[in-house]
């Protein structure tokens, strides 16, 4: 009789913990996609200073301009063409459709990041944070900060997943996309890169499999890097350069005579 009456608490206590524990899933799933329709809320609306630069300069590319040369801004490339491809799609509210699947897919990596290092529940619990006091940080979304995200967190995904095997042999292909989704921040401004670099030092510390891993993420990233320039070359990029040597002497004069 006590061991029936043992294994009848025990089956009720696991039964207990296991419903608790799904309706705090639950919980945090309907919270996230509060903060999740807030967010993308915060999205739309008049576009701020930086956002309407990049908006202004995507809708040149549109219209066969060459960005740096015929309307100037000094970040990278990637945000002009993110910014071409909402116009394409639908305007200005095409340019918020592309940054709300930025904002989309940088909560499902940073899910998937802090899941793989602490947890279930500290996977949910920091998602909600992240997407709270995503509106006061984000400034409408069309930034390069926010769509450096996806890229910076899936590099660590990757990097946590090598860092994981218990052999010292392979990763090297996501290592390459490593090296890959780097060049894409950095395309996208290059002070962006700290995560690569973090990563970098990381693996140069450690032992030489290591260190042919940051090899190999620098093959990817400087391969990414030479796709970018031989197509703008391909474009119009020389023609370009050319542009820029008639323009630059003319700027000097108007900068020493006014």
């Amino acid at each position: 009789m006590a061991s029936l009456i043992s294994s009848a608490r025990a089956f009720i206590e696991r039964s207990v913990a296991s419903r608790v524990e799904l309706l705090l899933h639950v919980g945090w799933a309907v919270a996230i996609a509060a903060f999740l329709i807030i967010a993308l809320d915060s999205m739309v609306g008049a576009p701020n200073r930086d956002s309407s630069v990049f908006i202004y300069v995507g809708a040149g590319l549109l219209e066969g301009e060459i960005p740096y040369v015929d309307r100037w801004d000094h970040k990278g490339p990637l945000i002009y063409l993110l910014n071409a491809a909402g116009l394409l799609v639908g305007g200005v509210p095409g340019i918020w459709v592309v940054a709300a699947l930025f904002l989309v897919g940088s909560g499902w990596f940073a899910f998937k990041v802090t899941k793989e290092a602490f947890g279930a529940t500290a996977a949910l619990v920091s998602l909600a944070l992240f997407l709270m006091y995503f509106p006061k940080f984000a400034q409408g979304g069309n930034l390069t900060e926010s769509y450096a995200l996806p890229f910076q967190l899936s590099a660590l995904l990757l990097f946590i997943r090598i860092e994981q095997r218990r052999d010292d042999s392979g990763g090297i292909w996501q290592a390459v996309a490593i090296g890959v989704l780097g060049a894409c921040a950095f395309l996208l401004r290059a002070n962006l890169i700290g995560v690569w670099v973090a990563i970098g030092v990381y693996w140069m510390l450690q032992r030489s499999h290591a260190l042919r891993r940051t090899a190999w993420a620098v093959v990817g990233g400087v391969s990414a890097l030479l796709v970018v320039a031989i197509a703008f070359a391909l474009v119009g990029g020389g023609c370009a350069v050319g542009r820029l040597h008639q323009v630059q002497p003319r700027l000097r004069g108007l900068l020493v005579h006014g």
